[in-house]
């Protein structure tokens, strides 16, 4: 069996196809694997010997996206005697007569207006009913994903398998006497809430920060927020934030590697993750994996993850206040959530994503 996969992400960290497969690598030494990728992505050194890297360019949009389903990847699959297909474009090849699956990390492409846009949409969804008709399976990495795959496209629901993305080992709880020694150095011995500032959440900083103005005024807490920059500078997050009026209170930290992350989030009182658009992967699970109770945005794709182990707030600066008092007064609510919390996030392994994309392969000979 040779395994050809098209690797399509941001980065490595962020390939649901990628991590998978390079765990099923180390599983199955027998296989051999071609992991076609752009050359901007980042690749580890110590790959198995039976993974090949087959450096392609990634497509900018649907004309090239076109090209590569119609032109080169025919090609490259016939080169490299491929077996099987595994595509993270969410396309494939109509002439490929090979068995051929779709690895979805997002749905974005069936959104009018999404907040991540994928510049060759209109290809995808042209061609996206042919595509699940030549497809052996169709991995999707959230529920969230595969209901608007098939609200749209029904006869997908049958081809359909669940392929969560796993979370790096470091996120996980630490014990009473760890967290109070890391209070310490990091907030004064002071609990305090987290949240992230990165793209997909910066257009609510704004609100976060009023929330827990509001917060501050009704409950007289000596609470802190960390506020964890990702990939953006503080100016980028809130301009006028030396203005703030709780700005003491807030610990501004540059995210600078997932360790020093997890630190931070196993030992918060809580996190505050509010997105504009709930996506796949690291996230509000981290913080579940982690032992920390979740207040987020509320939403279908949001619950369909998070389940009833997170408060939901509605778009509001109040609401969200409203969503961290109950936290602060409510330490049975706190735990019960921490502990659904946990159940949920153990769920996501790489182990369990590699065996699913295991059997539907040994499914399709």
């Amino acid at each position: 069996m040779i395994i050809a996969a098209h690797i399509f992400a941001a980065s490595l960290s962020q390939s649901g196809l990628y991590n998978s497969l390079l765990l099923l690598a180390r599983q199955q030494p027998s296989i051999s694997f071609i992991f076609l990728l752009d050359e901007k992505l980042v690749i580890d050194t110590d790959l198995p010997d039976n993974i090949s890297l087959v450096k392609v360019d990634a497509p900018k949009n649907g004309l090239t996206l076109r090209y590569w389903c119609t032109i080169k990847m025919p090609a490259l699959l016939k080169k490299y005697k491929a077996s099987h297909f595994i595509s993270e474009t969410g396309a494939i090849g109509s002439r490929i007569n090979i068995p051929q699956f779709i690895f979805l990390n997002s749905a974005a492409f069936l959104q009018k207006k999404p907040f991540i846009a994928q510049p060759y949409s209109k290809y995808l969804n042209k061609n996206f009913s042919e595509f699940i008709e030549k497809a052996s399976g169709i991995f999707v990495a959230e529920n969230f994903i595969a209901d608007a795959v098939t609200k749209q496209y029904r006869e997908a629901a049958s081809k359909i398998r669940l392929v969560r993305h796993g979370l790096n080992a470091g996120f996980k709880p630490v014990n009473w006497e760890e967290k109070e020694q890391f209070l310490e150095t990091f907030s004064d011995g002071t609990e305090y809430f987290i949240a992230e500032c990165s793209v997909l959440t910066r257009q609510n900083i704004l609100s976060l920060l009023k929330a827990f103005s509001l917060f501050k005024k009704r409950q007289k807490s000596s609470m802190k927020l960390a506020l964890v920059l990702k990939e953006l500078s503080l100016q980028d997050c809130i301009k006028d934030f030396h203005l703030y009026k709780y700005r003491s209170d807030v610990i501004v930290v540059p995210y600078t590697n997932e360790e020093t992350y997890a630190k931070i989030l196993a030992a918060c009182y809580a996190a505050v993750y509010l997105p504009v658009q709930i996506i796949a992967g690291p996230g509000g699970i981290d913080a579940l994996a982690s032992g920390t109770a979740l207040v987020t945005f509320k939403s279908t794709a949001a619950e369909s993850i998070y389940k009833d182990a997170a408060l939901y707030a509605d778009l509001t600066e109040q609401s969200v206040a409203d969503k961290m008092m109950l936290l602060y007064k409510d330490e049975a609510l706190r735990k019960s959530i921490i502990e659904k919390g946990l159940q949920i996030s153990s769920q996501y392994t790489w182990t369990l994503a590699a065996n699913e994309v295991w059997q539907a392969l040994k499914a399709n000979p």
